[in-house]
């Protein structure tokens, strides 16, 4: 069997292992003749092409204009492509490659450079300048500490040495300094792992430092809001303290005007009633005795107007005891449910002789039940019904009380034929003792639609004004329930 290495292949082998480069050189000592023939047999097979394959790939690469600190490896990777067969281009490149690294300040790029130049001056027989290009190339590489370009280094000391016929010491050095290589390449990755675990050891501290750093400003977070939420609470008692005296205090003094109110009733109701009945009565008792006063012409003039001031002053006293009964919270009875076409049959009995006396009408419409009072739904149907009465000068004066059913919520229309209330009086019309005609033009009190509003709130409900269309009012009570 017949094995065939080319010189490209031999070179690699032994650029990764000097030791087997320097066994090959001292077996080709000892089969010199042999190694002589075999060059001059393959330079006669045509086998250039396969180094020119890769050199013309690295240059391809170098005129690519690779970045600076690539140009010097570039230019050493040609210088060994054409080691093999072309020395003095390997030369011409080792030395662009030595200028590129002193260029770029790049110490391993110069070192391989001296290594590569000293190759091709042990290749042409200049043992001198390939061992002073070696040896520079061997401090440059433990100025750096780098570990190939020694072994490298070693190596071609090593073949020179052997040149020079002295190979089992060159042998035995190159084994010791490779030897020494190794450990220092074993020394730098114990140190570089030391350094890792170190840089390890940093990190974990600094993350334990940053986690109780962390910790720490939540817990001071934490007692902050805690306080915080403390000072709030201690602010919201205080609040909460301070309002329910004042709450306190107005109690006080709305049960202490309530009183007075239940007092001031309780004087109208006996001490200012009792001597207009006593007017009244007297009025009459004169009245029935002519004898006295016949004979004077004003004297019947004079009675009218005593007992027409004296029930104006009956009338306004009912008033103010009914608006008053709806403000102390008398109102606040059971909730039933009332049936409205009753309520309208007692007002029709009340208010007949004032009906007839004007020749009006009194309507109802749809009236089914509402949830309520019937006290308050009867005070409250009847002021609006006497309002339509009073204020209406229509030959036919007409009030119909409807309630419309097609709607969600519970209303009542109370409707007139009257002179109707001008936009710009309507929100004012509710107010207390408010009037819009004199006591000469229209008798009245001005509380009666006060004490009906006062009444419909009582209820939940609301009122709104309206015009009637043809003349008169509309009076719309809409109901919660």
């Amino acid at each position: 069997m017949i094995f065939v290495f080319s010189w490209s292949e031999l070179n690699y082998c032994t650029k990764y292992n000097p030791l087997l480069k320097v066994h090959l050189n001292i077996l080709s000592r000892h089969c010199q003749p042999l190694f002589r023939i075999i060059p001059f047999v393959l330079m006669t097979v045509p086998v250039f092409s396969q180094y020119d394959a890769p050199v013309d790939s690295l240059k391809s690469l170098l005129h690519a204009d690779p970045l600076p600190l690539k140009r010097g490896v570039l230019l050493n990777d040609i210088s060994y492509a054409y080691s093999v067969y072309q020395f003095d281009s390997a030369y011409h490149y080792a030395q662009l490659a030595e200028a590129e690294g002193i260029a770029q300040k790049d110490t391993s790029v110069i070192a391989r450079a001296y290594i590569l130049q000293g190759s091709v001056a042990s290749a042409r027989g200049n043992l001198a300048e390939s061992i002073r290009k070696t040896e520079q190339a061997l401090d440059l590489a433990l100025a750096i500490n780098d570990s190939t370009n020694l072994a490298n280094a070693y190596n071609n000391l090593a073949l020179v040495d052997m040149d020079a016929g002295d190979a089992q010491q060159e042998l035995t050095r190159l084994e010791v300094n490779y030897e020494v290589a190794q450990k220092n390449r074993a020394n730098e990755i114990l140190a570089l792992e030391k350094d890792q675990a170190e840089q390890k050891v940093v990190n974990q501290r600094r993350l334990a430092l940053l986690t109780v750093l962390i910790l720490v400003l939540l817990l001071f977070t934490t007692l902050f809001l805690l306080w915080q939420r403390r000072q709030f609470s201690q602010q919201l008692e205080l609040q909460v303290k301070i309002q329910t005296q004042e709450l306190q205090k107005a109690n006080q003094e709305l049960e202490q005007s309530n009183q007075e109110l239940e007092r001031f009733t309780y004087i109208a109701s006996h001490d200012l009633k009792e001597p207009l009945r006593n007017i009244i009565s007297f009025t009459t008792l004169l009245e029935r005795k002519k004898a006295l006063w016949a004979d004077h012409e004003d004297a019947s003039d004079f009675f009218s107007h005593i007992k027409r001031s004296a029930r104006q002053m009956h009338t306004l006293i009912q008033d103010v005891l009914a608006y008053a009964q709806v403000r102390g919270g008398q109102n606040k009875t059971a909730l039933t449910r009332v049936d409205l076409n009753q309520i309208m049959v007692q007002i029709q009995e009340a208010l007949q002789p004032q009906l007839e006396a004007k020749n009006a009408k009194l309507y109802s419409e749809n009236l089914t039940f509402i949830e309520g009072t019937p006290h308050h739904f009867y005070i409250i149907l009847k002021n609006l019904v006497e309002n339509g009465l009073k204020y209406n000068e229509h030959e036919s004066p007409m009030i119909i009380v409807r309630q419309a059913l097609k709607t969600e919520k519970p209303r009542l229309l109370v409707i007139d034929n009257g002179i109707g209330i001008p936009d710009e009086f309507k929100p004012k019309v509710f107010d207390m003792f408010y009037r819009l005609h004199g006591r000469s033009q229209y008798e009245g009190t001005g509380l009666g639609l006060a004490i009906v509003q006062r009444l419909a709130e009582s209820l939940g409900a609301t009122i709104e004004i309206s015009d009637r269309p043809g003349g008169g009012t509309i009076f719309s009570i809409e109901f919660a329930n």
